[in-house]
């Protein structure tokens, strides 16, 4: 309450900002964010290196727990949001930026629409995502159709590569009315499409007869931009819906999981450290211990406890036990929603 008092102004918020470069402003609003209490980043992270790597970061998200919507420009300086201000963004459309209350990773920002709409993977998005580009070209920003997106049509920009921008290229395509296009299926665990472009008008034409085309069957879709090097990059996650339930016990399927950073909740984390108990038999397992939450964990629990037998696990074995297996998990949960297999995605691609 006190820092609110002594927060700059939403007026002295947007002055700073316009003084600076995009990039160096977007970099000072969070820092700002950060020092004023607005938003936090202590985050403790679990990062899987590799090709096809997953994060996973412990993180209880914005914390709103009103009616209101916490993307709603009319929230600033309320609540939980008390600290917090939304600077008006000058790229197509009315946007604005905030950053987020909860980061998954350092820089992490929210570019929300004006309206409280639901979102629209259309021409006018795709124009605003590559305004911000061109001014922030060492950003990426993305987004993705899932709960909270389709409540309040937002963006998700940052400095730090997301796990589905280093997954490798598995294949290479050319289209006979975009060969200017690189087209490349990416090796990723959903469908990972990959198109490179100096041209912003063709990329935009090209990205969305692909999206149309695959939305006709009801899928959902994830997409990023950024920049590299002299051109436009754009990652496109196609997914069926939600994962079956015995791959959904850690996460949910938000823009995030989408690109491989699954935020795991205080309270997951507290059921995780007692399975971490049940393998150092400092607390006995019995099925009547799944309760309150841990049923979720039924079948992840069978098979540690089965790979450990009457052995008796040391804290930091435990640890990892737990750790790897979970990462089976959201990985699994990756897979489950992949939309095609190798030889479908091709023949959907070559269409065009």
């Amino acid at each position: 309450q006190i820092m609110d008092v002594l927060s700059l102004r939403p007026g002295q918020m947007e002055d700073m900002f316009d003084s600076l470069n995009f990039t160096k402003a977007l970099e000072w609003a969070y820092d700002y964010a950060i020092k004023s209490g607005a938003s936090f980043a202590g985050f403790v992270r679990w990062e899987n290196k590799g090709d096809k790597n997953i994060e996973a970061v412990f993180t209880d998200g914005c914390g709103c727990s009103n009616q209101k919507c916490c993307m709603c420009i009319e929230n600033e300086g309320f609540g939980v949001h008390r600290n917090e201000r939304f600077i008006s963004l000058p790229i197509g459309g009315e946007w604005y930026y905030k950053t987020a209350k909860k980061a998954y990773f350092e820089g992490m920002g929210h570019i929300v629409s004006a309206e409280h709409k639901p979102l629209v993977i259309g021409k006018e998005l795709l124009d605003a995502m590559f305004d911000f580009i061109e001014a922030a070209p060492t950003y990426f920003i993305c987004t993705g159709e899932s709960e909270k997106a389709n409540e309040h049509a937002h963006l998700i920009c940052g400095a730090t590569l997301l796990p589905i921008h280093k997954a490798n290229d598995a294949r290479k395509f050319k289209s006979k009315e975009y060969p200017y296009i690189d087209i490349t299926v990416t090796d990723w665990y959903t469908t990972g499409i990959r198109l490179a472009c100096t041209n912003r008008g063709k990329l935009i034409e090209f990205t969305l007869k692909l999206i149309n085309a695959y939305k006709k069957d009801g899928g959902k879709v994830f997409i990023s931009l950024r920049k590299v090097e002299s051109k436009f990059v754009i990652e496109l996650g196609l997914m069926r819906g939600e994962a079956k339930k015995e791959n959904s016990a850690l996460t949910k399927l938000d823009i995030m999981a989408m690109a491989g950073v699954f935020g795991i909740s205080s309270k997951t984390e507290a059921e995780l450290k007692t399975i971490e108990k049940y393998l150092t038999k400092e607390i006995k397992f019995t099925p009547a211990c799944l309760t309150d939450g841990m049923e979720a964990h039924a079948k992840m629990i069978d098979r540690l406890l089965k790979e450990v037998g009457n052995d008796k696990l040391g804290s930091v074995e435990a640890a990892l036990d737990v750790k790897e297996e979970c990462k089976k998990t959201l990985v699994a949960f990756l897979t489950d929603i992949k939309a095609f297999d190798d030889k479908q995605v091709e023949g959907f691609i070559m269409q065009f």
